[in-house]
């Protein structure tokens, strides 16, 4: 069979369905776990919390639920901005915020475990957090991830979140800036509003909405099975919710996740929140939620070309996906 190429209107990139390679994709689904760390040693259980850093945010002095601290090894850190550039090579000091938001006080909790009362707490903390970085003059763009299993860069089991203010964004980022700009420029629309629209019209990739949120598998995504939870208002970052988008963000994501664990249990799994970076351009921006699960190789041509080889075609996980029940 042939395969197809699609590009992703929101980013730019490229993907092609090599849809003949046969295999489920399944069968791909490595199940290696992180090494195991014993609660005993585990500097994020409940009762080791003077092996982290001090905590900036605690839900509960003893009982907790969520706790957030520095992490000891910050991709980024300090305040202090010093930049240099000649005519070819140019770097700065990384300045910046690097935290730590572990979810769940239990050690062998995972993310599809949680009520949706629990979810929501988590989204509380990482919310709290998201704008205390923000209100830095220095930091120019806020990402919150949680990468899961070992596949997903995860090095220690115990279930957390990261959160980083950066003093740059990234070429994602930029072109996403891009692409939405020139798409209001054309159409006098946002690129993200009219692809939900789109795809509630069309009912091939949708896959759950509420009053707020429309869930769906994007049109070229690069893994089999990546989602994106979109907020049907036009905003441009997490710090734009209100209650009721915290309600039912928490709600649509807590049955997202549990369909991601049904494809497999032990699936790794990449969370990104795709917010907007700071300036005069966040208006044109829509902010986004993508769950990518690790399947597949990440290998010479995506590292070559930036185009991705997926095995299923979306149309089909959202198929699958809805087949769950929860």
């Amino acid at each position: 069979s042939m395969s197809e190429l699609r590009r992703n209107p929101i980013t730019g990139e490229w993907v092609t369905f090599a849809v003949n390679r046969g295999n489920r994709p399944y069968d791909f689904v490595k199940t290696n776990t992180p090494k195991e760390d014993t609660q005993k040693t585990c500097p994020f259980c409940i009762g080791n919390e003077s092996e982290t850093t001090k905590a900036v945010f605690q839900d509960k002095e003893n009982d907790w639920t969520v706790r957030v601290f520095p992490n000891k090894y910050p991709a980024f850190s300090g305040k202090e901005v010093d930049s240099f550039s000649d005519e070819i090579y140019e770097s700065s000091t990384g300045v910046g915020i690097h935290e730590v938001i572990v979810d769940t006080p239990d050690h062998f909790e995972k993310l599809h475990q949680f009520t949706k009362e629990h979810m929501l707490d988590v989204f509380k903390a990482l919310k709290n957090r998201y704008d205390d970085i923000y209100k830095n003059d220095f930091v120019k763009y806020v990402q919150i991830f949680k990468n899961n299993g070992a596949e997903a860069g995860m090095s220690i089991v115990h279930s957390h979140w990261q959160i980083i203010g950066m003093p740059i964004f990234g070429r994602i980022q930029k072109d996403t800036l891009y692409y939405a700009k020139k798409h209001k420029k054309e159409h006098n629309s946002c690129i993200m509003c009219d692809i939900i629209n789109k795809e509630k019209e069309i009912n091939v990739r949708l896959i759950e909405e509420n009053d707020s949120f429309v869930v769906f598998v994007p049109y070229a995504p690069k893994m089999s099975f990546e989602t994106w939870i979109v907020p049907k208002k036009h905003i441009y970052s997490f710090g734009q919710f209100d209650e009721k988008h915290m309600k039912d963000f928490s709600d649509i994501f807590h049955n997202t996740i549990k369909r991601v664990s049904m494809i497999n249990e032990d699936i790794s799994y990449n969370i990104c929140f795709m917010d907007s970076p700071k300036g005069d351009e966040q208006k044109y921006f829509h902010w986004y939620a993508r769950i990518v699960p690790r399947i597949g190789n990440f290998a010479g041509l995506e590292f070559s070309t930036g185009v991705f080889i997926n095995p299923l075609m979306p149309e089909e996980s959202a198929k699958i996906y809805k087949s769950k029940r929860l």
